[in-house]
């Protein structure tokens, strides 16, 4: 398919003519429905932003295909980077995390034995905020105290429980 006319309209009609079909194409290499339409959403972007400096006399079909197997290629070359990060970042991950499971759980118990020491509104804030994860706004609002309020309460529970935790290593 050659392009006759630079105008909209045409544009349109090679979009119609050819998302599906790329689609398929890039589904068939990608297998992500997902990344496969946004790959086929940035080569149809990038076509329209050049789409003034088309030759004419090219053929645009083979020019899409190209682009979408570039493209999939690119991320399929991504995920295989990533993946091999992935792999290296929980390897580091767990030769750093060697220690025994009983010293980890003394650890714990350390810990948890400093929360409790905390004065009650602390220790209150602390466990919402650090071991259930809340927001420090949504504490704020369910304690009815201010988020400054919240922080510094934090500030002050994180602070006790390190000092408690450095004394008994």
């Amino acid at each position: 398919m050659s392009i006759q006319g630079k105008h909209e309209k045409d544009f349109e009609e090679l979009f119609k003519n050819n998302y599906t079909k790329l689609y398929y194409y890039a589904l068939n290499i990608i297998h992500d429905s997902e990344e496969v339409k946004d790959i086929v959403s940035d080569v149809f972007k990038y076509l329209w932003e050049h789409f003034e400096e088309m030759d004419e006399s090219s053929s645009v079909t083979a020019l899409l295909y190209t682009l979408v197997k570039n493209s999939c290629i690119d991320r399929l070359r991504h995920q295989d980077v990533s993946q091999k990060y992935e792999k290296v970042v929980m390897e580091e991950t767990f030769s750093w995390i060697e220690y025994e499971y009983n010293e980890r759980d003394e650890r714990l118990d350390q810990v948890m034995k400093s929360i409790e020491t905390l004065p009650t509104q602390t220790k209150a804030v602390f466990k919402k905020c650090f071991i259930s994860g809340k927001k420090y706004k949504d504490v704020a609002e369910e304690m009815g105290i201010s988020i400054n309020t919240v922080k510094t309460h934090m500030t002050k529970a994180l602070k006790i429980v390190r000092e408690n935790n450095r004394q008994k290593k």
